[in-house]
């Protein structure tokens, strides 16, 4: 009875030491990445009403739906 109780105590604690590890493993560890389709963004000038760009990109919003973002600053026109 004491080598049964023994042996399953080992089990169990042998099975919580690997389920962490099982848990942390990425679902497509091995599966490559889906090909991002480029977008790119055209701002005129740099200013605080592009925010959310910046912050869609480095959020990884773009990415998600599957974009890869190039956010392009235009330069300004010289004497216009």
């Amino acid at each position: 009875m004491q080598r049964m109780f023994i042996r399953r105590r080992m089990l169990f604690v042998c099975f919580m030491a690997v389920a962490p590890l099982l848990v942390c493993v990425p679902p497509a560890l091995g599966q490559p990445k889906a090909k991002l389709r480029p977008l790119r963004i055209a701002l005129p000038s740099n200013t605080i009403a592009a925010t959310h760009f910046y912050v869609g990109r480095s959020l990884g919003i773009f990415e998600s739906h599957g974009f890869d973002p190039q956010i392009l600053v235009l330069e300004p026109r010289a004497g216009a």
